[in-house]
């Protein structure tokens, strides 16, 4: 439900004399009393029209000039303020320019974290669907999977502890590849319900596909054909669709774990897809982000553009407290806008190093491959926070703000940084496992193992997908590497019987009992300023920078 702003296409001159619309223009007149006209472009842009300027595009045959349109539109148009219209309109490429309308492009890019492929166009299909669609969307049916629903997240929090197992505990690759497959097959259910609930109400999907969403592979239904329901609740039962329908199938998958009599790995596996699948249908709420609950805010205030709108009151909040730029208000009748539109700018990053927190230790105990994904995505969290700054000091420049003030507290902003990342201690680590062989613990460091010495304090837990529990704690005992058979839990969560990969293992001295035969360890090597933890973690395992 989504609208994007077509780019700007000028038309020849000799076409703005007689306009006439382009060919992938559509006029929609108003659904019901009270709603807009609506002008359709492509198959994905879509803005609402006053009555005066959709009865103009009405006459835009190409046969009348301006006098003549004005003239057939009555006292309230001139020439000149047709000559204004058309200037308008051509500039948002609605009007002919003389050649053909562009072909329906199959990948399209929204930005860096979001790349769309077109994979089909869904007509047919929902078409095809329409009696299925009948019975799931009827009250009774809503009814039930609520209560699906309700009565799985209850089960998960009756269940917290076996819950918390088995996200805390590494499970087979079978367990892994079958909540993948699971998560796929709902992730394609949530967007096919998107589109079946805007059939339902007379709506067209027009695009699905498969995107890359901030690094992740996902599906997508474009149902910007939304915007043409006449009401806001029905705009918003498309938003939530996907939602709900996802939440119905995280409620059956507990339900199964606890009442069915699977086995200690099947009920795991079970638990971990629901309370992952849980999870996703909360992240999938918070409006800060173009996601469902986003979609269904912007629906439910019957306000385009909210989140761009809500940005720009931000930083110009922002230009004005810091810079002395004059600020201006797109949103001025929400006082919520400006908090709205910080959250909305700091989501990304905020995802983004969450995913960072509980990732970083996994990735990082791959070695190389592990830190150059950890960098990847580290960076492109910096990338967006300069590049937004940037766009700060521009707007506020813009914006009649001072030049010597914009331009001393943006250098003391930096100089700012510079020195937190100087001074301020931060606790260094490095990431591997830990190996018991024949009544001896050994760390396995898949890189910078020589900052390790005698007598640094170890960490030991059981890894799993989400969560770890520490099971014991130990002191290294030696540097000279002994080459030891390590099995796959010491550096990913998950268990595979028989299989070892030969290892540099560092002796460790147990604080206590024993702990299982493997598993994850932290090695933790004091305190280091900002900018050396920052080379070490994420550049040293790439062979750049790091203690030398």
């Amino acid at each position: 439900m989504r609208r994007t702003a077509a780019a700007p296409v000028l038309p020849d001159p000799s076409h703005l004399q007689r306009p006439r619309l382009a060919e992938d223009v559509v006029l929609h007149p108003p659904s019901a009393d009270g709603t807009p006209w609506i002008v359709q472009k492509g198959s994905h842009t879509y803005l609402r029209l006053a009555t005066d300027l959709a009865d103009l595009m009405r006459e835009m045959d190409g046969r009348a000039d301006h006098a003549g349109l004005a003239e057939a539109l009555g006292p309230r148009w001139s020439a000149d303020l047709v000559g204004e219209a058309v200037g308008m309109l051509a500039g948002k490429g609605m009007l002919d320019d003389g050649s053909a309308p562009p072909a329906q492009r199959r990948v399209r890019f929204l930005g860096a974290h979001r790349i769309q492929l077109t994979v089909l166009r869904p007509d047919r299909l929902f078409d095809a669907l329409r009696p299925l669609i009948a019975v799931l969307g009827s009250r009774s049916a809503i009814a039930v999977g609520l209560a699906v629903s309700v009565l799985g997240a209850g089960t998960l929090a009756l269940r917290a502890e076996d819950v918390a197992r088995a996200l805390g505990t590494p499970l087979p690759f079978a367990a892994y590849f079958a909540v993948a497959m699971g998560y796929l097959l709902t992730t394609c259910v949530h967007e096919l319900s998107h589109g079946a609930v805007l059939a339902m109400f007379g709506g067209r999907p027009t695009r699905m596909g498969v995107m890359l969403f901030y690094f992740t592979p996902a599906f997508f239904c474009d149902v910007t054909d939304g915007w043409r329901l006449p009401r806001r609740d029905q705009r918003v039962a498309v938003a939530l669709a996907g939602i709900g329908v996802q939440s119905v199938v995280a409620g059956v998958a507990a339900l199964a774990a606890a009442s069915l009599p699977l086995g200690p790995t099947a009920q795991s596996t079970a638990y971990v897809f629901a309370a992952t699948t849980y999870v996703a249908c909360l992240m999938n709420l918070l409006p800060f982000i173009k996601l469902d609950g986003y979609l269904a805010l912007m629906s439910h205030l019957d306000l385009p553009h909210l989140r761009e709108k809500a940005m720009g009151d931000a930083r110009s909040w922002l230009g004005a407290t810091l810079f002395g730029a004059r600020r201006r208000r797109d949103l001025p009748q929400w006082w919520w806008a400006v908090p709205f539109g910080l959250a909305s700018m700091a989501m990304p990053v905020y995802i983004v190093v969450t995913l960072l927190l509980i990732l970083a230790d996994l990735l990082l105990g791959l070695g190389t491959a592990g830190a150059a994904a950890v960098l990847l995505v580290a960076g492109g969290a910096l990338a967006y926070v300069l590049v937004g700054g940037a766009r700060l000091q521009r707007e506020a420049l813009q914006a009649h703000a001072p030049r010597w003030r914009t331009w001393t507290v943006s250098a003391g902003l930096l100089l700012t940084a510079a020195a937190a990342a100087a001074v301020v201690p931060v606790p260094a680590s490095v990431q591997g496992g830990y190996v018991v062989h024949e009544g001896q613990a050994y760390v396995v460091l898949p890189s910078r193992a020589g900052d390790v010495t005698v007598g640094d304090p170890v960490e030991l837990y059981r890894m799993g997908l989400v969560t770890s529990t520490e099971v014991g704690r130990a002191t290294v005992a030696g540097t000279e590497p002994v080459t030891v058979q390590a099995p796959i839990e010491a550096f990913l969560p998950i268990t595979a019987e028989g299989l070892t990969l030969p290892a540099a293992g560092y002796p460790v001295t147990i604080d206590g009992p024993l702990p299982e035969h493997a598993g994850s360890a932290r090695v933790a090597l004091g305190t280091v300023p900002g900018w050396r933890w920052l080379t070490d973690t994420y550049l040293a395992p790439l062979g750049i920078g790091g203690a030398q």
